[in-house]
C-alpha cells in the first residue's frame, strides 16, 4: 500500500467560470506510526491542504522550510515540488486536494479570485478556527459515500468548507477584502462585471437596500457602479 492513497470521492462546485474539486487525500490508510523519516520529493496539479489538528510538523517545499503547529494551514501550489508528511507520534492531521479549472467563457470572476488567494496564503502557516479544523478533520477522515444522502450532504460540507477556508487566508492586503465577507466579494465581482444586472437586482438578490449596496460598491472599488462599468466597458 502506498503512503498517500488518494480517495476519489470527489465533490465538485461550479462557481461561476471556476470548477472546484474538493477530494481528500487518505492518511487514514497509513501503516503504525513510526518516526519520521524523508519521504520522496514530488508535485501534484493540485493545491494540496494540511491542517494539523495535533502536533507539530516541519514540511519541506522546495528549498524551504515551513513548521507547522496544531490549528494551523499549510497550502502547497500546484507543480510546487515538495516532500509529503510521513507517519509520526502524537501527529494527527487531514490532507486535502483542491483542484480548480477554467470553464470556458462564464461569466464571473471566480477562478481567477480563488487561485490568486491561494496563491498569496502558499507555503505559510495560517491559523484557522478550531470549529473549521474539526470539520476539516471529520470530512477528510469520513468513510466514502455510500448512498446518494451521504453524497449530497458531502456536497454541502464541502461547499462550507471551501468558503470558510477563502474567509481564513484572505489578508488585509490582498484586492478580495470585503468588511460584509470573501464570499460578497466574489459575488460583486460577478455582478459588477454583467451590464444585464441591475443595482436593484444585486441588492434584492445579496439581501441589502440599493443605498447600502452602493456603499459597499464604492468602499470596495473607489468608485460607483456605472463609474465602473463605463471604464470596463461592460
Amino acid at each position: 500500500m502506498s503512503v498517500w492513497d488518494i480517495v476519489f470521492d470527489c465533490s465538485e462546485q461550479r462557481l461561476g467560470d471556476a470548477l472546484v474539486q474538493l477530494f481528500r487525500i487518505d492518511t487514514a490508510q497509513y501503516h503504525p506510526p513510526v518516526d519520521a523519516v524523508d519521504a520522496v520529493p514530488h508535485m501534484h496539479q493540485f493545491y494540496e491542504l494540511h491542517v494539523l489538528s495535533e502536533g507539530t510538523h516541519r514540511y519541506h517545499i522546495g528549498e524551504k522550510t515551513v513548521p507547522v503547529r496544531a490549528g494551523e494551514l499549510l497550502i502547497i501550489k500546484p507543480g510546487t515540488q515538495h516532500r509529503s508528511v510521513t507517519p509520526t507520534h502524537g501527529l494527527t492531521y487531514s490532507v486535502l486536494g483542491l483542484g480548480i479549472t477554467r470553464q470556458g467563457s462564464e461569466s464571473g470572476r471566480f477562478y481567477d479570485v480563488l487561485t490568486d488567494c491561494l496563491n498569496r496564503a502558499a507555503e505559510t502557516a495560517i491559523p484557522l478556527p478550531e470549529p473549521i479544523v474539526e470539520r476539516i478533520y471529520r470530512y477528510s477522515h469520513a468513510a466514502p459515500s455510500a448512498s446518494i444522502r451521504q453524497y449530497c450532504r458531502r456536497q454541502l460540507k464541502a461547499c462550507e468548507i471551501i468558503i470558510s477556508l477563502m474567509e481564513a487566508i484572505v489578508d488585509e492586503d490582498s484586492p478580495y477584502t470585503a468588511t460584509e465577507g470573501t464570499d460578497l466579494a466574489i459575488m460583486l465581482d460577478t455582478f459588477v462585471s454583467s451590464s444585464n444586472v441591475t443595482l436593484q437586482e444585486m441588492a434584492e438578490r445579496l439581501n441589502y437596500s440599493p443605498r447600502h449596496l452602493s456603499r459597499i460598491i464604492k468602499k470596495r472599488y473607489g468608485k460607483g457602479l456605472r463609474e465602473l462599468r463605463g471604464e470596463n466597458k461592460v
